[in-house]
């Protein structure tokens, strides 16, 4: 964002949203990337200036005149947004409490106030309006992609003959399903949250609270008393946390800044194996269920690690099952 601010200086909603969102979201984990993106604006700033001398900064800060009648003289250009408005709009309200939501009303918002303001700049006509033309573009994309059909997801169920087809969830953003040993109940990540559905009565149980947390992943352990799931915490990489089945005792058990996902227990309970980017390719790697005890499957030798309670994997670069 840096770079493409030394293209075009004036598109700034982009880069400002960016960092409020970061800022809002995470404060603590916010700071080292923008500060090192000032740094680099500082630097930017300076390089420029050094070839292109003195003329460079006096252009860029030229002043200019403003007034409020500036901006009255353009704002009929809004009309030509008017339907873009009303069809994110629509959208932002009825999905208010979703993060995405939320960050496109913040992006347009930004994008609109400073159109607002180049337009009381005098000489400026339609440059003010890229930060708000490409606001609302993101905005109604996302509402497109939220909304379309093509993205709803349901389960199902059927028996093994084929006979018996019922939908199970009518939501339509439902994904991950993880089925809990007894045959009657199945996991899953619904609207950013865990749930655990009763496959005889109909019961939603919701285990989680947390629906702008990304989850995924999700693997019922053989004694159907645990659930381990992916999940990324502000400011960190995907990392493996183990709940009881009831959504209580939530605890991460991967250890390090690592892409570590798509946990898998062994047939006897006392390991998890995952996918993991740890050494700087995806390989499958296992540990015991408190996180000790890491083997790299990927490059450890099948009679190594054929060893009582380490049943070996088919090992791929991702990991899919237990053998």
């Amino acid at each position: 964002m840096v770079a493409a601010g030394f293209w075009k200086h004036n598109i700034v909603a982009i880069p400002l949203t960016a960092v409020v969102w970061l800022l809002l979201r995470n404060g603590k984990a916010a700071v080292r990337p923008v500060l090192a993106s000032a740094a680099a604006a500082g630097a930017g700033l300076l390089l420029c200036t050094a070839i292109y001398g003195r003329a460079f900064p006096d252009n860029l800060f030229a002043t200019r005149e403003y007034s409020i009648q500036h901006v009255v003289g353009h704002i009929g250009h809004l009309q030509w947004f008017a339907v873009a408005f009303v069809i994110w709009g629509c959208w932002a309200w009825s999905a208010r409490t979703s993060a995405a939501a939320r960050f496109t009303v913040l992006h347009v918002a930004i994008g609109l106030a400073t159109c607002l303001l180049q337009w009381s700049g005098h000489g400026v006509g339609r440059n003010a309006e890229f930060d708000l033309v490409i606001a609302l573009g993101i905005g109604i994309g996302v509402a497109f992609e939220r909304i379309s059909p093509a993205e709803k997801f349901s389960f199902y169920f059927v028996r093994l003959d084929g006979t018996g087809l019922r939908r199970l969830t009518l939501e339509g953003r439902e994904r991950d399903p993880a089925p809990i040993p007894g045959g009657h109940r199945l996991a899953y990540v619904g609207n950013g949250d865990i749930h655990v559905l009763d496959l005889r009565t109909g019961t939603r149980t919701r285990l989680t609270r947390t629906p702008t947390q990304y989850k995924a992943g999700l693997a019922v352990s053989p004694d159907a008393k645990r659930i381990a799931f992916t999940r990324i915490e502000p400011g960190r990489m995907e990392q493996i946390f183990v709940m009881d089945i009831d959504g209580t005792n939530v605890r991460r058990v991967s250890r390090g800044d690592f892409y570590d996902y798509l946990p898998r227990w062994s047939p006897d309970g006392t390991r998890l194996a995952f996918t993991s980017s740890r050494d700087g390719t995806t390989g499958v790697y296992s540990m015991r269920v408190d996180g000790t005890d890491v083997v790299d499957l990927s490059r450890t030798p099948v009679t190594l690690s054929m060893r009582p309670g380490r049943s070996v994997l088919q090992v791929t670069e991702t990991l899919w099952a237990w053998r």
